[in-house]
Parts: C-alpha cells; sequence; structure tokens
C-alpha cells in the first residue's frame, strides 16, 4: 500500500514540473515575439520630415483677357530634393476646401520650377470680365523619399479694362477731362459720359497740375471721385488697394495713383508724361479699371 502512494505521488510530481516547464517555454516564447515586433515597428516608424516654407508672395497682373500670376521662390528652391510647386486655380476660395477639392483645380499633374503662369481660359472658357479668379501655391520637396508640402499662399483679382489717354487743363474748348468705362477724353461742356475726372491748375502743388474731382469743376459735373497715392513703379506693381486715406485731388507726378470712382469702381492710373505750357499744360497716362463695384482687385 505504502508503495502505490509512493509511486503516485512521483507521478504527479512530475507531472507538475512538465506543467511549469510549458508555461515557462510559452513565457520565454511571447517575450521573444513581442521583443521581435516592437523592434520592427520602431524601425517603420520614420520621423517627420523637415518642414518646407511656402513662396513668399503670390502677385498677380490683371489684363483684360488674361491673367499673369508670379511668385517669389521658396527659401528651399534649389535645396537637395526640392521638386517644384503646385498651383491650383479656382473660382472659389481655396480656402474653403478639403484637400480632396482643391486637388481637382491642380494646374500641373506634378510640381513644377515655373514660378510664373498665364492664365487665357478657365475650363476652356474665355475669362469673365466680371469673374473673381483665385490661386493658390504651394511648394513640394523630397526628403527621406518622402514628400513634404508648404502651407498654401492664396490671393485673387479679375480682368480689368486697360486703356490710355491724353488731356489737358481745364478751358471751354480743350479736352480737360476723362471717362474711364467709355475710354473718352471730354471737354468741359460735355456732360454724357461724365468725366471720372479733370485737370486743372494747382499753384501750390508742386507740379503746378492736379487730378480732381469733377464735382470740383464748378460746372454741371456732380460726380464725386477720390485720388490717393500707390508709389513709384509701374501698374502692375500694385495689384490691389484699400479703400482709406483719399482726398478730392492729388499733385501730378510720374507715379501711380489708385482712384475711385463715383460709381464706387476702382482704377489704377500711372501719369506717363505731362508738360507743356500754361494755358495749354497736358497729362498722359495709363490705366487698368476694375468694372466690378467695391471690388479693389486691379
Amino acid at each position: 500500500m505504502t508503495s502505490i502512494i509512493v509511486i503516485f505521488s512521483l507521478e504527479n510530481l512530475a507531472k507538475k514540473e512538465d506543467k511549469m516547464r510549458s508555461w515557462a517555454i510559452l513565457i520565454v516564447v511571447i517575450a521573444v515575439f513581442s521583443v521581435f515586433i516592437v523592434g520592427c515597428g520602431k524601425e517603420e516608424t520614420k520621423p517627420e520630415p523637415t518642414p518646407i516654407d511656402a513662396p513668399t508672395s503670390l502677385l498677380p497682373i490683371a489684363y483684360t483677357d488674361s491673367i499673369r500670376i508670379c511668385w517669389a521662390k521658396s527659401p528651399q528652391h534649389g535645396a537637395e530634393g526640392f521638386k517644384g510647386y503646385l498651383l491650383y486655380i479656382s473660382m472659389t476660395d481655396p480656402a474653403t476646401m478639403s484637400s480632396a477639392q482643391l486637388d481637382s483645380y491642380k494646374v500641373w499633374a506634378e510640381p513644377s520650377l515655373d514660378t510664373t503662369y498665364l492664365l487665357t481660359s478657365y475650363r476652356g472658357d474665355s475669362l469673365d470680365l466680371n469673374g473673381i479668379y483665385y490661386f493658390a501655391i504651394r511648394a513640394v520637396r523630397t526628403v527621406d523619399d518622402r514628400d513634404t508640402t508648404s502651407g498654401l499662399v492664396i490671393t485673387e483679382t479679375s480682368p480689368v479694362l486697360m486703356g490710355m489717354g491724353t488731356i489737358y487743363e481745364i478751358a471751354s474748348d480743350t479736352i480737360c477731362a476723362f471717362n474711364f468705362h467709355n475710354g473718352v477724353a471730354l471737354r468741359a461742356d460735355e456732360t454724357t459720359p461724365e468725366p471720372d475726372f479733370y485737370l486743372e491748375d494747382c499753384p501750390e502743388c508742386g507740379s503746378g497740375l492736379a487730378l480732381k474731382s469733377p464735382h470740383l469743376a464748378g460746372t454741371a459735373w456732380t460726380g464725386h471721385t477720390y485720388f490717393k497715392t500707390m508709389g513709384t513703379g509701374t501698374l502692375d506693381d500694385y495689384p490691389q488697394t484699400t479703400d482709406n486715406d483719399w482726398s478730392d485731388h492729388t499733385d501730378v507726378t510720374m507715379r501711380v495713383y489708385a482712384i475711385k470712382t463715383s460709381s464706387n469702381n476702382f482704377v489704377k492710373l500711372v501719369i506717363t508724361g505731362f508738360g507743356g505750357e500754361s494755358p495749354n499744360r497736358f497729362i498722359s497716362f495709363k490705366y487698368k479699371l476694375q468694372t466690378k463695384p467695391f471690388y479693389p482687385h486691379f
């Protein structure tokens, strides 16, 4: 009887040892597998690519039937892995779009190293003189086999009416005023169309001449026009204006002016020449008229 009990106890002990050995092996297997998984995970995780700066400016130059868009290079332009720029053009503000929506307005399938683009049509149609066109640009660079993109730079504009003219200081028989919408010079006795500004002597002005609002002429003209100096340079240097700091007259100089007509249309005008002897002094000028009222992009 005693022998049977001893044999039974030895068998139980052996079984317990086998179970403990199995559990130990299982624990070792799980630990090794966990280390393998964690190690693989670390190898597959890549750091975020180096950020890239967007182009520093985006300048639209509006014409009557086209718009040229120009941008300054990203600071990373020419760096290793730099791929170029993605340009988007739409008639909806890109800032309101999702990434998927924005992609449908991409101009180039792949990034381009160009820094200018001429828009002559939009989705098969000629440009709409009253349409607003939005332009967005971003830079793209490949770092460690991964593409990274800059933030968007966005601007907008609309086609404009362009023209030029020459007028003389006001007198009863001279063409002394100008209407932008019709592109015509007018005499002091003409009221149809009513002018947007006229030229008059100005003793207190450095040039002796001033651009003035029609209502200051003391004639049948009633329209109120306002002026401000934008600066030196060309019309293309000033893509828009703010609606403040206006005056109803301004000194004639070889500068670029912003003009707000009585119909609330914005115009930019550059004096290209002036001279002559009183009372026949004259100015020559070029201009771009924004046909949409209250829209300050020209």
